[in-house]
């Protein structure tokens, strides 16, 4: 693949999905419209995905410059954007996705485009709470279960007479991403079983293995509401695709070395999340410690799962995990990795970030390093001591409201 020329605002299709997105799509588009450096507005696309809010027709009505796509039903973000950016609309070498729930500074694209350098592929925007006073997303971490973590979230934004410098950190969000389309699709853009959730920080994580750099620009500002169409879903939905999705996240992106003990883990701290007790992490050990001995006869597997009968499995199965799929997923991917397995882990960011920041997740995730020996890929516990103080009182203030 050629190396990609940082590109100029006109070198860039921007692309909103909605769903039901009606009530928001008015300020997100004229937002757009204004952007420094918009050449055309035919650049900036609606792609509509199942909307029954008559959502394409408010845009024909009031923005008839952009450019609007019918995608007949709602494939889920994943697979709506992968759609979206194969139709002959999307004909620029880049794109910035956009969720429509979103308004972009007028000065953000155009910053998102001078902070790459030649070769680079994928730049994200600083993300700030509807009002513009705290942050919701200043660049993107993850933990070794697979789930995505905002860095700063919730912080209140200090004035600062510079803007801090763009740096590179494992995914973009994909609320306000930049990136060069043929990269994306040569990747496989977003991983469509994901519908939503996730698919930011799995996209991210592939580019990173694939000896990508990931920049974060945290003087391209975009205010963002939250929730958007994620809220029409009910909560226990959402809470399975989270946890779906960060197991994929597991199984397709860690390294072979790592995975034998990463993914019982991963599994066992999912259970308790549903409700198991906290001894599974100590029976998945077990069944990781029967296979690994010298005269296992246990028949080899794709991946290394517990044992049929270990007492977590009834509490993940509405998940519906589809190992077959995602052992598929992980072998397509896998010939594209260069980076080394220690590389990948430095920038995870938050490895012992845990879910709920409660004591009693911590504890759960202590007792799984301690049953896994994660500490030797991962570094100590206690050297994010800081960060677990931080999350209780995220936490503490989050219920005092």
């Amino acid at each position: 693949m050629p190396t990609p020329t940082p590109p100029t605002p006109a070198d860039v299709s921007i692309l909103i999905l909605t769903h039901n997105g009606r009530s928001h799509l008015p300020a997100a588009l004229t937002a757009c419209l204004a952007l420094d450096g918009l050449t055309d507005s035919a650049s900036v696309i609606v792609a509509d995905n199942g909307s029954s809010d008559g959502a394409l027709d408010l845009v024909a009505r009031d923005f008839p410059g952009v450019t609007r796509l019918d995608l007949g039903a709602n494939l889920g973000f994943a697979a709506g954007y992968n759609t979206a950016v194969l139709l002959p609309a999307c004909n620029r070498p880049w794109l910035l996705f956009l969720n429509d729930d979103t308004a972009i500074d007028r000065p953000a694209l155009r910053a998102l485009c001078d902070a790459l350098a030649p070769g680079d592929v994928c730049a994200g925007a600083r993300l700030v709470d509807w009002s513009g006073a705290r942050i919701d997303f200043d660049g993107g971490a993850a933990s070794w279960t697979g789930h995505g973590h905002p860095l700063l979230h919730g912080q209140r934004i200090r004035p600062q007479h510079t803007p801090p410098p763009t740096r590179p950190q494992l995914f973009a969000c994909g609320a306000a991403m930049l990136v060069h389309r043929q990269t994306f699709q040569f990747l496989g853009g977003f991983d469509a079983t994901y519908f939503m959730y996730y698919e930011d920080v799995d996209f991210g994580w592939r580019l990173t293995l694939a000896g990508h750099d990931v920049r974060h620009v945290p003087s391209a500002v975009v205010r963002h509401r939250g929730g958007g169409s994620a809220d029409t879903f009910a909560s226990d939905v959402r809470a399975r695709w989270h946890e779906r999705n960060a197991i994929a996240n597991v199984v397709k992106n860690t390294a072979a070395d790592h995975l034998t003990r990463v993914l019982p883990a991963a599994l066992a701290l999912a259970a308790i999340r549903a409700g198991a007790p906290p001894d599974v992490i100590d029976s998945a050990a077990s069944s990781l410690a029967r296979r690994m001995r010298p005269n296992d006869v246990t028949p080899p597997s794709p991946l290394p799962l517990p044992d049929e009968d270990w007492p977590g499995w009834p509490h993940l199965v509405p998940l519906a995990l589809d190992w077959p799929t995602l052992a598929a997923a992980r072998a397509a991917i896998r010939p594209r990795w260069t980076r080394s397995p220690a590389d990948v882990v430095a920038r995870l960011g938050r490895p012992w970030a845990p879910i709920p920041p409660t004591p009693d997740g911590w504890a759960a995730l202590r007792r799984a390093a301690a049953a896994f020996e994660l500490e030797a890929i991962y570094g100590p516990t206690d050297a994010h001591a800081g960060l677990r103080r931080r999350l209780h009182g995220r936490l503490r203030r989050a219920l005092r409201r």
